[in-house]
């Protein structure tokens, strides 16, 4: 015969005083190897996994006025999935961002396969993180969309480290550096 339980926690953090709904629930049938009931917590709102890049919003960075980026619109999509805890969403979320930063640097070249060439080709990609790029990042998209891979959050995390720097790179520093000026050099005597 199955039972269990399900207890509701209204909670209040004591710094920021928000408030968060807590669900634990168990049941007779989902036990550890001891034959204990394994408890599943979760949290309504969930925390939110990944503050927003500073650059995304600054007035000194290069999406600040283009309130129709798509490179903008994917990163709020993705973080919003992990503050959701939709994992795979957000790999998905990734990987698709990383293929339209791809095309907008080399161009639609009619598969992944080859825009990823051209892209390192092109330099995007240091010589020494290439395999990274491709059997991290990209594999790990393509995980998520044809195998079912819900990756750990240190996962996303990665991927998201790996994604934001690529568009900081790109973008980001790029803009920053315009009309900045060169100091002057030191005059030899």
């Amino acid at each position: 015969m199955l039972h269990g339980t399900d207890r509701y926690h209204l909670l209040e953090c004591a710094g920021c005083e928000r408030i968060t709904l807590r669900h634990e629930s168990w049941n007779s049938y989902e036990t550890d190897d001891d034959g204990h009931p394994i408890t599943a917590t979760v949290y309504y709102p969930p925390a939110i996994s990944r503050k927003e890049p500073a650059w995304l919003d600054s007035p000194d960075g290069p999406f600040f006025i283009d309130f129709d980026n798509t490179i903008k619109k994917f990163l709020r999509e993705i973080y919003s999935g992990l503050h959701n805890d939709s994992r795979a969403l957000a790999t998905m979320g990734i990987r698709a961002l990383i293929e339209h930063i791809m095309i907008d640097q080399v161009g639609d070249n009619g598969a992944i396969g080859a825009n990823v060439d051209l892209f390192i080709k092109a330099g995007y990609i240091a010589p020494k993180s290439e395999a990274l790029f491709r059997e991290n990042l990209l594999e790990s998209g393509h995980a998520a969309m044809h195998r079912g891979y819900f990756p750990r959050p240190s996962d996303i995390a990665a991927l998201l480290d790996i994604a934001e720097s690529l568009i900081e790179t790109i973008y980001v520093h790029p803009h920053q550096a315009k009309g900045q000026k060169i100091p002057p050099r030191k005059s030899k005597r």
